[in-house]
């Protein structure tokens, strides 16, 4: 069966932050300074074989939505401990 990761854009007071989610949690976080063209390359480099699905609005995604009401709640000051799980990847000197 093939991997999935869900690419987004969340709107924020901050500005628009690009995700990346896979099955286990948030892989990537672009902050609005970032090309959101990053996203496509972190799939690239971690993920090459899974099916990508652009998801245009949040509540188009369960797992989108859950994140982007987490982030919302941070950004207002009511989020103080997040519980959105993450898909850390990195290098061994990572």
């Amino acid at each position: 069966m093939s991997k999935s990761v869900v690419m987004s854009s969340l709107h924020t007071k901050v500005g628009a932050l690009g995700v990346v989610i896979t099955e286990e949690g948030l892989g990537l976080l672009l902050l609005p300074s970032h090309d959101h063209s990053l996203c496509h390359d972190w799939v690239r480099r971690w993920e090459p074989d899974a099916t990508v699905v652009e998801v245009a609005h949040s509540k188009d995604d369960s797992r989108v939505s859950m994140l982007d009401e987490e982030l919302t709640g941070y950004f207002d000051g009511n989020v103080h401990t997040f519980r959105f799980p993450l898909d850390l990847r990195g290098t061994p000197f990572q």
